[in-house]
């Protein structure tokens, strides 16, 4: 999880927005994960974000916070709370916020869902890998051995296999002289 916390410059509630961040990871049982600031320093930068005041919270790129046609600009952010408005989110908010992104089904129910059919295709491939641990042969796949040639006329040096299964074709690319990075859902296909 990527969280920042995005400020003007002398923004007043600077020393309050890292202090509640850091509670409501603690409280949300994040205590390892780390946060960034950053300063929004002009106008430009603002429009270009999407940044509506000072300080706000991101996580994973997206404000949990946000409002509907909020215009961009270096300004201090108020907060709606059920008492008014306030300077910084309520800790149980920005706990909920965080709690939400860190588990499967977030509030826009996009990356829960993502999450989910990653974590369904990492236990498929675990499975097959398993049960047929070299099903694909040793050979590499013949796309892979055209890829080499056109790799190798456009002057490439690397390649990043996504998906390598048990690594047949990282392998091949490794023989040909690339320096290779290969990935895969299943760590028992690379295994």
């Amino acid at each position: 999880m990527e969280i920042e916390i995005l400020l003007v410059p002398d923004c007043p509630n600077e020393k309050a927005a890292t202090e509640l961040l850091q509670r409501a990871l603690d409280d949300a049982g994040l205590h390892g994960t780390g946060f960034t600031t950053w300063v929004v320093a002009d106008q430009d930068d603002a429009e270009r974000i999407g940044f509506t005041g000072s300080p706000t919270f991101l996580i994973d790129g997206r404000d949990p916070f946000a409002e509907p046609d909020r215009s961009s600009g270096l300004a201090c952010r108020m907060y709606r709370m059920p008492q008014g408005l306030a300077g910084l989110p309520g800790l149980d908010q920005l706990r909920q916020a965080l709690i939400g992104a860190s588990e499967p089904g977030d509030a826009s129910g996009v990356q829960g869902g993502e999450r989910r059919l990653a974590d369904e295709q990492r236990q498929h491939w675990q499975d097959t890998y398993t049960t047929h641990p070299g099903m694909y042969g040793a050979r590499p796949f013949a796309p892979a051995v055209h890829a080499a040639g056109a790799f190798r006329a456009a002057g490439a040096e690397r390649v990043l296999e996504l998906g390598a299964g048990h690594g047949r074709d990282a392998l091949y690319f490794a023989r040909e002289g690339f320096t290779v990075h290969a990935t895969d859902f299943s760590a028992n296909g690379l295994e």
